[in-house]
């Protein structure tokens, strides 16, 4: 069976796109996007209208460890420490694969460098599945797979 990184895979995609958000000017602000279901992604596609030089960015996931009435929220993986926004140009970012479930958030730390003016951005969820590891053949019309 063939998994990632095999010599000959057959690649499927799934794609989600998280939303726009706006990081407040001249400060550092943390958005986030929660499981409602199990995700699985292995990159980041991001967009920033008009980011200024210097602008950057960190991605790590989060879990809960209260309650759902009271959540407490604990770092569990930190992707990276910051990556540079380049302004009005996608970026796509390939990681390594992570499995979420409900329970645990995506948080996005957006460092906007500009004194006066907030930057919108959004961010698109990706995942090349193998599709050898999948048995298509039993799949349903219509399933998500």
């Amino acid at each position: 069976m063939a998994m990632y990184n095999s010599e000959t895979p057959s690649l499927d995609a799934r794609l989600q796109g998280i939303g726009v958000f706006s990081a407040t000017a001249n400060i550092v602000s943390d958005h986030y996007f929660e499981i409602d279901g199990q995700y699985m992604f292995n990159g980041i596609e991001l967009y920033a209208w008009d980011s200024n030089i210097g602008d950057n960015i960190s991605l790590s996931s989060e879990y809960n460890i209260g309650s759902i009435e009271t959540p407490v929220w604990k770092r569990y993986k930190k992707y990276g420490k910051s990556w540079n926004v380049f302004p009005n140009s996608p970026e796509r970012i390939v990681l390594f694969p992570a499995d979420l479930t409900v329970g645990v958030r995506l948080k996005f730390s957006y460092d906007n460098k500009h004194a006066t003016s907030a930057v919108n951005f959004c961010v698109n969820l990706f995942t090349y599945i193998d599709q050898i590891e999948i048995n298509t053949s039993i799949a349903e019309e219509g399933e998500d797979w």
